[in-house]
């Protein structure tokens, strides 16, 4: 992003309107993600917009962020989407939700957000083990919040509780907690971060232990371009952890066994995990051959599942619970088509000579939380996506 130095100068302005970011990116993951990204999202956007036009104007735009504001614009055109209620109200939440996160780094710099994600993610892992304690001790106050008024969604691994912290689901918890507990593993802080550690490692969830990994091994290749005894033994470690898990946690060895069934028993519920994200993949590719140029139209993901759905399914009874939000790239490739993955293949593409390691950390981020996340309100997403062009302030 190409300011010298953030344009909001008070350091508690700052601290707070970033605490208010995470603590929205906590809350959205517990709620409906529409709803609350319009509101709570939009509320830190507006403060720091109110700010700006009161001591400073400083309204640039990245290069990057206008192509992408023209792709859209031109998907909609061609798809002529502004007729499409449902369309419209997810490219302004989208936007939304977007220019929220980028203005927020541009305000903030990279140097305040890591640190207040550093301590948030110490917090969110504290009361992760809190959880735990309480799950051993039979005190569900702490780990059930069905009494907030949402839906319980508390699961097990074992003897041991999948630890939520207020996240919807331990993956949403695993996204949260990846970067913080990957810095930990490659800079050899893992006992002064160890609570974030084992918050991580008490998600179970196999999706965030197999981006861990995928993350690691992109790193020492692509970033770090080196791999040593010492980055060599740190992989080791994580695979022996991975696979002590598979051994002894039977609904970790299940799920990841789930990944590998085929034909018949993908239709099976247990084996959703891995049946969603391929359906989804199949009526996307589905779109993009009808409509390889411009896909079906941002915002109609449901109107791709049921033109294509069906041609793999047929029959079958609660074909809802098949539907994915999920694999960020296949989802742009049905709804926005070639145009769409090349854009943004593109802006990633002219970003990497020039950023730096902490900036290509966050795109590898980025990438792999894709496979497992394709909503378009993913706080984790467009927070590792803005991430990567930063510059460090």
């Amino acid at each position: 992003m190409h300011c010298k130095r953030s344009f909001i100068t008070n350091l508690n302005f700052k601290r707070g309107i970033t605490v208010l970011f995470f603590v929205v990116w906590i809350l959205i993951a517990l709620v409906n993600p529409v709803p609350i990204s319009t509101v709570l999202i939009s509320f830190s956007t507006l403060l720091l917009i109110a700010y700006t036009f009161i001591f400073r104007l400083d309204y640039k735009i990245d290069n990057w962020v206008f192509i992408l504001l023209l792709m859209f614009l031109l998907n909609f055109l061609v798809n002529g989407l502004f007729t499409h209620k449902e369309s419209v109200r997810w490219l302004l939440a989208f936007w939304v939700c977007f220019f929220s996160i980028y203005f927020l780094l541009r305000a903030c710099g990279m140097r305040i957000i890591l640190q207040v994600y550093k301590y948030i993610a110490i917090l969110v892992s504290a009361f992760c083990i809190l959880q735990q304690a309480s799950s051993i001790l039979g005190i569900a106050f702490f780990y059930d919040l069905s009494w907030l008024g949402v839906e319980s969604r508390v699961t097990f691994a074992g003897p041991f509780l999948r630890v939520t912290a207020f996240f919807a689901e331990p993956a949403h918890l695993g996204f949260f907690l990846m970067y913080p507990t990957f810095i930990a593993i490659i800079n050899k802080r893992l006992l002064s971060d160890f609570i974030i550690i084992i918050a991580f490692v008490m998600t179970f969830s196999v999706g965030s232990f197999g981006m861990l990994i995928i993350l690691l091994i992109g790193y020492y290749l692509f970033i770090d371009k080196r791999i040593t005894v010492k980055s060599f033994l740190i992989l080791m470690i994580v695979l022996t952890g991975f696979i002590l898990l598979l051994n002894f946690i039977p609904e970790f060895s299940h799920k990841f066994n789930s990944l590998f069934v085929g034909g018949d028993a993908l239709l099976l519920s247990e084996n959703r995990s891995k049946a969603a994200p391929y359906f989804l993949v199949f009526v996307n590719l589905s779109s993009f051959l009808d409509s390889p140029f411009f896909g079906n139209g941002f915002g109609t993901r449901l109107v791709i599942y049921e033109l294509y759905l069906s041609d793999i399914l047929g029959n079958v009874k609660n074909p809802d619970q098949f539907i994915s939000n999920e694999v960020f790239f296949a989802k742009i490739m049905g709804e926005m088509g070639a145009i769409g993955l090349i854009t943004f293949f593109y802006i990633i593409y002219k970003r990497w000579s020039k950023a730096s390691e902490q900036n290509k950390i966050f795109l590898f981020l980025f990438l792999v939380v894709s496979l497992k996340s394709g909503s378009y309100f993913n706080p984790a997403l467009l927070f590792f996506l803005n991430m990567y062009f930063i510059k460090k302030l």
